[in-house]
């Protein structure tokens, strides 16, 4: 065979092989990039939690609302959106199949960010505090390191969890389940420590019962709300929520957090940075927000990485194709050619087996023949 017929056997140039298999590797090294993008952000997945299957199979969405200063959100407020949003569910004939009493057909959880002052005898410091209602540490899973999360149903005890920083500022250990601490005058009991989370800018943190944070500051009021709820068509839930707050356009930021790590949310991330990390509207976002953001910016870089070097290894198997379309014929031709070949050698070697047998057996026949003669002699 000739240099120029050995050439042709490939439907490439040999210069192409190298940098077209480093291209897709790293194609799908960024593609799982992409799809591991959200996957350590657990606050971003609790929808997951009430997704069902069979009979019942409904389909959720998590949304996070996140409100201006001063927007005017209190207790009574909440408890007027929680009502217009069952109203609404009820017209829409969306209901819950359980027959528990106890079962819900969605779930939500409030919040308010502010300060406090706490201390012990003559240690004492400054925390950020979370003042919470509802279903909190159902979209905040903490992990805990002595005691318990604060009781929903104990709300108007004075409950509070710190996290390890503080405990040890205040107490010198983190096993202080039940001991006491005066926060801004008031005497709380603790409830459990926590592990703060990396993300989490501030120094001390401690997560306290709305209704308490309320006494120790009267103008209290919520700007975070989150909520898991039904979405049996896509954009239900968010528009079930967008339609009932109370609080005007310009005063909030609606995310949908269970669409947001999709390919098509990632591509808009990359391509409307000021929504996606900037922040047009002036609207002091939660550090866990701040978080998932720029982890959605990553995942639409890596996702931008990933069309990019996959556009070589394409390319290549188009040209590939093409050639094999262009030189069908001859492509199947000397397929045909190398099967038929392959049989021939095939027979050959069955019949170099036959004969070989029979060449032993007409040995041995010749050999009872003579063997026979010498009797006879």
């Amino acid at each position: 065979m000739s240099e120029k017929q050995k050439k042709r056997i490939w439907f490439l140039p040999k210069p192409l092989l190298i940098p077209a298999a480093a291209s897709l590797l790293l194609a799908i090294i960024f593609a799982v990039a992409v799809s591991l993008a959200g996957s350590r952000l657990y606050d971003q997945q609790a929808a997951q939690i009430w997704e069902t299957d069979g009979e019942e199979a409904m389909k959720y969405a998590q949304l996070s609302v996140f409100l201006a200063r001063d927007a005017g959100l209190n207790y009574d407020s909440l408890l007027r959106l929680q009502y217009d949003i069952d109203t609404q569910y009820i017209e829409d004939g969306i209901y819950t199949k359980s027959e528990s009493e106890t079962a819900r057909l969605w779930v939500s959880a409030a919040s308010a960010e502010g300060t406090v002052s706490l201390s012990r005898g003559e240690n004492s410091a400054m925390a950020s505090v979370a003042a919470v209602i509802g279903d909190y540490f159902l979209f905040h899973p903490l992990q805990m390191m002595s005691g318990q999360y604060l009781n929903p149903q104990e709300a108007s005890k004075d409950y509070v969890m710190l996290d390890w920083n503080t405990a040890w500022r205040i107490f010198g250990g983190y096993d202080v389940e039940g001991m006491q601490v005066e926060i801004a005058g008031y005497n709380c009991i603790v409830a459990g420590v926590f592990e703060k989370e990396e993300d989490d800018p501030s120094d001390n943190r401690i997560i306290m019962s709305f209704e308490l944070y309320e006494r120790i500051n009267g103008a209290a009021e919520l700007n975070v709300l989150e909520f898991i709820l039904p979405n049996p068509v896509t954009g239900h839930g968010l528009q079930t929520v967008e339609k009932n707050l109370p609080t005007a356009g310009e005063n909030r930021v609606v995310v949908e957090n269970s669409s947001r790590f999709k390919l098509g949310s990632l591509f808009n991330a990359i391509t409307d940075f000021d929504e996606t990390i900037a922040q047009s509207k002036s609207i002091a976002l939660p550090y866990f927000e701040n978080r998932a953001r720029v982890a959605v910016f990553r995942g639409g870089v890596f996702l931008l990485l990933t069309a990019v070097f996959a556009i070589l290894p394409l390319t290549c198997v188009m040209m590939t194709l093409v050639k094999i379309y262009r030189r069908r014929r001859e492509f199947l031709a000397r397929i045909w050619k190398k099967i038929k070949r392959d049989n021939e050698e095939t027979q050959d070697e069955i019949q170099d087996t036959d004969s070989g047998v029979i060449s032993a057996d007409d040995n041995s026949d010749d050999a009872l023949l003579v063997q026979g003669s010498d009797d006879g002699e």
